[in-house]
């Protein structure tokens, strides 16, 4: 942490507690005297709306266990403790100094200054509007599409100057050949770069960045081989069953459940859809039958004759999945 007066920056990686840090912080500050208005003279910035609520909501649910002894007494007390202590000030003026802050809190909860970087500039550009000579009551909009297409073609034009990337985009054009169907690459990049503007992958893209190509590539390749070694064995278990069907003159309107049964799973793993076992696949293993009731005699017959092998089949699928 780098501490300049009250400006404070925390860079971390992801999931090392930066949100809990913040939230430490900006109590310390809002807490400081007792004034229950000092959190309006506090900002506090995320990069994503996700992380700005739940600083909110955690700011929120501390001053709430803060606000009295009876409260404190199911909350984060090693917290409690450890700004008491950097305040210097007994307990019971920091129950005081929280309650009061909560209850101004609630009553203004638009003055609560914790939001995103592109929020905060918005505001103050809001602020602003007329001097900028925009409309008071302007929006903003992204088109997100030509934004992607215009990162696709500066990725496009490094081809055959970038050797790294050159090689990296060669292998991609293999690969998602083989597994779109002939997709066309640029759709597949701009596909890929929409991810930008969501907001549940901005730590996945974050901790990417710190790979090379190579290293991504090597990686995907492991991720990509581990998933055929999975989907193998469940590909042949699923061909093995249509064949089963096909040699009996069976289909899957025969079956119990009919296609949202154990039938169902084989097919939608025949067409590449491979999804866990439901509740039915997992029913039926034990033991029930795979026809109906109304089901015609010799249906039945052809049924039972390939019972132990569907079941072997099935056992299978609950095997790769366990």
């Amino acid at each position: 942490m780098k501490a300049l007066k009250n400006f404070y920056v925390l860079k971390s990686s992801a999931g090392s507690g930066k949100t809990y840090a913040l939230v430490k912080h900006y109590l310390q500050l809002a807490l400081a005297t007792d004034i229950a208005t000092g959190y309006k003279h506090i900002l506090a910035i995320t990069f994503t709306n996700a992380a700005a609520a739940e600083m909110k909501e955690r700011v929120i649910k501390r001053l709430r266990e803060f606000r009295s002894p009876i409260d404190l007494e199911s909350g984060d007390k090693a917290l409690f403790e450890e700004i008491r202590s950097t305040l210097d000030v007994p307990k019971h003026v920091l129950h005081y100094r929280a309650e009061k802050t909560l209850e101004h809190m609630l009553h203004n909860y638009g003055l609560i200054s914790i939001s995103t970087i592109d929020s905060f500039t918005h505001r103050i550009v809001r602020s602003f509007a007329r001097d900028l000579r925009l409309h008071p009551d302007f929006s903003i909009e992204m088109d997100t599409s030509a934004f992607s297409e215009k990162i696709v073609d500066t990725c496009l034009d490094q081809i055959g100057t970038d050797a790294e990337l050159t090689r990296y985009l060669e292998q991609f054009t293999l690969e998602n050949y083989e597994d779109e169907e002939g997709q066309k690459v640029r759709t597949a990049l701009e596909s890929i770069a929409g991810q930008l503007y969501n907001e549940d992958a901005h730590n996945v893209i974050t901790e990417l960045q710190r790979l090379s190509l190579d290293e991504y590539t090597a990686i995907r390749r492991k991720l990509r081989q581990k998933i055929e070694d999975f989907e193998k064995p469940l590909i042949e278990a699923a061909e093995h069953v249509q064949l089963l069907l096909d040699s009996m003159g069976l289909s899957p309107d025969d079956f119990s459940n009919k296609k949202s049964g154990a039938l169902g799973f084989f097919l939608k793993t025949i067409q590449g859809n491979i999804e866990a076992p439901g509740k039915r696949l997992t029913e039926e293993s034990k033991g029930s039958r795979w026809y109906t009731k109304t089901a015609a005699a010799d249906v039945i017959h052809r049924i039972e004759s390939i019972a132990d092998e569907l079941e072997r089949m099935r056992e299978i699928v609950m095997t790769s999945f366990t």
